[in-house]
């Protein structure tokens, strides 16, 4: 089937996804292509030289993600550090899971 405007615009979607952490659920976003790129290319993702650093990239992203039972984030863009700096098992978690939800691995769910 050839997808008309609607059909599309419904794959476009935004889904989200719950992992379990201790007992304790953390529920995630997608974002869209255009934060996705923002956070890309912005200079917080950046080091000390200017290179681009997939560790602060990943936290930003997280900080995007991480969304309550509202749907509203609950870190700021700031807070990468405070994610990244936690604990390593637990932070690989996030890490993996706003990976998967934003396609880059597995699948999420709606």
């Amino acid at each position: 089937m050839v997808l008309d405007k609607a059909g599309l615009l419904k794959k476009l979607e935004l889904k989200t996804d719950e992992i379990t952490i201790d007992g304790d659920t953390v529920r995630l976003t997608e974002i869209s292509a255009a934060d996705y790129m923002s956070i890309y290319n912005s200079d917080a993702v950046k080091d000390d030289k200017g290179e681009w650093d997939g560790t602060k990239f990943t936290a930003a992203l997280a900080c995007r993600c991480i969304i309550d039972e509202a749907g509203t984030r609950v870190f700021g863009d700031d807070d990468g550090a405070l994610l990244s700096g936690g604990s390593t098992p637990v932070y690989k978690q996030i890490a993996e899971a706003v990976n998967r939800v934003n396609g880059m691995g597995g699948s999420a769910k709606n």
